[in-house]
């Protein structure tokens, strides 16, 4: 009896775990404004699932910091750990402590949000495609100070679903299939009011990987309360 308890509670931790594996890291020099540093961020992603990704950069000489976010489940992670933990390691666990689930009150909305295929950029070349996101409303745009953000995307990189590094309001399961696959080459937001460059993302590099992150159900139940 005792021994099918605990095969009963070790069956239970097992099924508990969520994981999330990441294929590829995508390494990018980053400047948040014209007059910014510029710095690495780092991207661990899924090219067949674009559901949730990991950004990654430096804290310190030896720590990073890291945010896991998974949009349609609303998952957030925020959190620094020494590098090792997640350039040497195969797995990342998460445990109760380490994150906080709320649920996503309104996902992509396409009569708040615009995604648009500028098949006229001066921007487009032989190897690059660009698409943009917007919000339709002038009134909000001006009311909350939004951007128009923009994706350069290698058209060699089609094996990966498209990356939504501005928006966590959106159902990538439906924008993904009115935008390029593809890695961006670039990614950065028009502010439309102060007219500069913001939020720049250039590509440096992208490496194939093997990844987990490692969390439980019980936590969510947790944070849900």
């Amino acid at each position: 009896m005792k021994l099918l308890l605990f095969f009963l509670l070790l069956s239970t931790g097992l099924f508990s775990q969520k994981k999330y594996s990441f294929d590829y890291l995508i390494e990018y020099d980053f400047q948040e404004n014209e007059n910014s540093k510029v710095k690495k961020r780092y991207i661990l992603s899924n090219s067949k699932d674009n559901t949730y990704d990991l950004l990654v950069w430096q804290s310190s000489a030896k720590n990073i910091n890291i945010f896991f976010c998974v949009d349609l489940e609303g998952i957030r992670i925020r959190k620094t750990i020494p590098a090792r933990d997640l350039f040497s390691n195969e797995k990342l666990f998460i445990d109760c402590s380490d994150y906080i689930v709320g649920r996503i009150s309104s996902i992509y909305n396409d009569k708040k949000y615009r995604f648009t295929v500028r098949r006229d950029s001066v921007l487009l070349t032989d190897t690059l495609q660009h698409y943009q996101m917007d919000i339709i409303s002038k009134k909000l745009k001006k009311q909350y100070k939004f951007g128009t953000s923009h994706y350069l995307v290698e058209k060699e990189t089609q094996f990966h679903l498209p990356l939504m590094r501005f928006s966590e309001k959106f159902d990538a399961r439906i924008t993904s299939k009115n935008i390029p696959n593809g890695i961006a080459k670039e990614m950065y937001t028009i502010n439309d009011f102060r007219h500069t460059k913001e939020y720049h993302y250039k590509l440096v590099n992208y490496v194939k990987i093997e990844k987990e992150i490692i969390i439980s159900n019980p936590c969510e139940q947790q944070n849900n309360k």
